[in-house]
């Protein structure tokens, strides 16, 4: 789903459920201040913790050799930060 997408979802599901006035910039406007909220979170304290959903954690991964599949060439590749996510078992049991 891309971010057009989910927001046009959302913005459906809360106006039809709702019945509030709610247009498709509130929602991309409340979706950009989600994100933006989980990045500085997780640039300040390396964790954030979503209740029902998972926890999301920086993993530092080391510096390694690589090799360029094209020439067959070693090459290295940097030390760098990447993100993991691990669900709870409430939302691992309603997805099987």
């Amino acid at each position: 789903m891309t971010k057009i997408e989910f927001v046009r979802a959302w913005h459906e599901k809360v106006q039809t459920e709702t019945g509030m006035i709610f247009t498709n910039r509130n929602a991309t406007v409340m979706y950009e201040n989600f994100v933006n909220l989980m990045v500085s979170e997780l640039k300040t304290h390396g964790k954030l913790s979503v209740s029902g959903m998972g926890i999301f954690k920086i993993k530092k991964r080391p510096p390694r050799k690589g090799r360029n599949p094209k020439t067959g060439e070693t090459v290295n590749i940097p030390a760098r930060k990447t993100i993991v996510f691990k669900m709870t078992e409430q939302l691992k049991q309603e997805l099987n």
